[in-house]
This record gives C-alpha cells, structure tokens and sequence, in this order.
C-alpha cells in the first residue's frame, strides 16, 4: 500500500482520526467523507 499525504496535512489527518469514537466508525457517511478531505479514495 501506497499513502501520500499533503505536506503538514498527515498530524492533523491523525488527531482526527485518533478523536473518532466507535459511532463514528460506524456512520458511513462520515466514513466517505473523512478520507475524502484528505484525498484518500478507495477503489
């Protein structure tokens, strides 16, 4: 796997990520969206 962040976008892409709680995870829109701000896309 590949992952490229944004320059000075990667710490803040963590504390984010290291904020959501378990119904977070569960909210699918927030799970499209989330990655979507910092051009994360699966495919």
């Amino acid at each position: 796997m590949l992952t490229i962040f944004k320059i000075g976008e990667f710490d803040i892409f963590l504390e984010q990520l290291s904020s959501m709680n378990e119904d977070d995870f569960s909210n699918k829109e927030l799970m499209k969206s989330f990655p979507a701000k910092f051009d994360i896309y699966e495919e």
